[in-house]
């Protein structure tokens, strides 16, 4: 995993997104016992919404002289993606986006009439749309449905 955001250059570990020098700070930093909490994001650079946060921990506090550095481990976290909710539906239910479209409507307090009426559809278009959508996310009602959506995040 952490291929995807750092490498080593001239025996030195550098980020594949973004300028070296915050990173060989931060390491520098908590090496010599200052910043020990500071941090650094860090993106995938072939899809710039995965990112990980590194932290520089330093493994001992205090030198044998004044002036030792101590050794630095990474600490590289994962930052939650926060998705589209429509895409969520696509990717987890295999929604059309008609059928997006529809619980849009629906998760925004609007009856199935006046969501047919605003898609410009039939109400028993609607309906049958309905329950597609009731099938493909395995709930029975509306009231489901809109519950389903607001945990789709976590």
């Amino acid at each position: 995993m952490i291929g995807r955001y750092l490498g080593v250059r001239n025996s030195r570990v550098v980020p594949l997104a973004g300028s070296p020098h915050q990173l060989h700070w931060l390491i520098a930093q908590a090496g010599n016992g200052e910043h020990a909490c500071a941090t650094l994001r860090l993106e995938n650079p072939s899809d710039p919404r995965d990112s990980v946060i590194v932290r520089a921990v330093p493994l001992r506090t205090g030198g044998a002289f004044v002036g030792a550095s101590a050794d630095v481990l990474l600490s590289v976290e994962t930052v939650a993606v926060e998705e589209d909710p429509a895409q969520l539906l696509k990717s987890r239910f295999g929604l059309t986006p008609a059928e997006v479209r529809l619980v849009a409507q629906l998760n925004g307090g609007k009856t199935l009439r006046q969501a047919a009426d605003l898609e410009s559809i039939s109400y028993e278009t609607a309906r049958t749309r309905l329950k597609v959508i009731f099938h493909k996310t395995s709930v029975s009602r509306q009231a489901e449905l809109i519950r389903l959506l607001g945990t789709l995040d976590r």
